[in-house]
C-alpha cells in the first residue's frame, strides 16, 4: 500500500492569497510608475507655462527655470528607462529558456520568487527607476517653489 504525498494543510488556499496578493501589488506597482511619470510631465509643462509667461513679461531671468524644468523632464524619462531595461532583461532569460532541452540547462540563478518576477525588489530596474523619478519630482517641486515664487 502506497501512499500518496498530501498537501499540506491549506497549502492550496494560502497559494490561492499569495497569488492574489501579488495581483494587487503588480497593479499597484504599474498604477505608481504611470503617475510619476504623468506627475513629472505635468510639472514640465506647468514650468513650461511659468516660464513662457515670465518671458513674456521679460523681467525675470530664464536660467532659473532649467533647474526645475531639468528635474521634471529627466524624472518623466527614467520610469520608461527602468521598464525598457527591465524588458530586456526578461527577454534574455525567455530566451535562455526557449534555448534550454532541460531543467538542467537553466541557470539557478535565473529562478525568481514571485515578488521579483512583480518587480517588488529593490534592485529591480522598475523599482530603482520609480525611487529616482520620485525624488526628481519632489526635487523638482521644492526648486520650483523656491526658486520660481521668489521671481
Amino acid at each position: 500500500m502506497s501512499e500518496e504525498p498530501k498537501e499540506p494543510f491549506g497549502a492550496s488556499y494560502l497559494e490561492a492569497i499569495q497569488k492574489g496578493r501579488l495581483e494587487i501589488a503588480k497593479s499597484t506597482h504599474n498604477q505608481i510608475l504611470d503617475k510619476l511619470w504623468i506627475s513629472n510631465g505635468a510639472g514640465a509643462a506647468a514650468v513650461f507655462a511659468r516660464a513662457g509667461d515670465a518671458i513674456k513679461d521679460a523681467h525675470s531671468n530664464s536660467h532659473q527655470y532649467l533647474g526645475p524644468l531639468t528635474c521634471f523632464i529627466v524624472g518623466a524619462i527614467f520610469p520608461i528607462i527602468g521598464s525598457t531595461i527591465a524588458l530586456v532583461i526578461e527577454k534574455t532569460r525567455i530566451y535562455e529558456m526557449e534555448s534550454a532541452n532541460s531543467l538542467l540547462d537553466l541557470r539557478i540563478d535565473r529562478a525568481k520568487r514571485p515578488t521579483a518576477q512583480a518587480g517588488l525588489t529593490l534592485w529591480d530596474p522598475r523599482t530603482l527607476s520609480a525611487i529616482i523619478s520620485a525624488l526628481l519630482l519632489i526635487a523638482g517641486g521644492v526648486l520650483s517653489l523656491c526658486w520660481l515664487d521668489a521671481a
